[in-house]
């Protein structure tokens, strides 16, 4: 959301494509998202492949913003497994990369990672599978260490955000920082 709004203060627009209620309007107002000028789609109920071609076919458009790409596949029947939710998303991103090309837009997704066991051990791995890293330019993941407590109450997240992917630039070393929560 600190994104969008940033990028609002320069004049530009985004798109919001979210799954399983995950748009609090209240708290992106608070983080300086101007709602006018945001549009927000829930794809719960409509085709988000379909939105996003359109929206990019537009070329008015430079940020789209698809939070969570895992969520995606919860809307389909067909995709039970993540190795045909993985051909889904190969064939999404097979149609929309040369159009955010073309536009000139740029595409945040979210994902999720969940723990799968492989021969007797857990490993962490995403729905996307290796659809989304293939087509990505920088991969970042954002991991949770921990909880920041002041009197009982939880005020902030130890965090370590990992380079995983960057073909602008060499990968650095894991950063530890803190994130506190805002008061609203």
């Amino acid at each position: 959301m600190k994104t969008i709004a940033n990028l609002q203060k320069q004049d530009l627009s985004a798109a919001y494509l979210y799954t399983h209620a995950a748009f609090d309007p209240q708290y992106a107002q608070t983080l300086g998202v101007d709602l006018n000028k945001l549009l927000v789609f829930d794809t719960s109920s409509i085709d988000a492949v379909a939105v996003c071609k359109a929206l990019l076919e537009s070329r008015q458009l430079d940020l789209l913003v698809i939070d969570s790409i895992a969520g995606l596949s919860s809307f389909d029947s067909a995709l039970n497994s993540d190795d045909s939710y993985s051909a889904f998303l190969t064939k999404m991103l097979r149609q929309l990369v040369p159009l955010l090309s073309k536009s000139n837009t740029c595409m945040l997704c979210t994902n999720q990672t969940r723990m799968k066991e492989q021969l007797d051990t857990w490993i962490e791995t995403t729905p996307s599978s290796k659809a989304l890293r293939y087509y990505t330019a920088i991969r970042l993941c954002l991991s949770r260490r921990g909880t920041i407590k002041k009197d009982d109450y939880i005020v902030g997240l130890k965090s370590t955000l990992t380079i995983e992917r960057n073909r602008f630039a060499p990968l650095h070393n894991p950063i530890d920082f803190d994130l506190f929560l805002s008061s609203n």
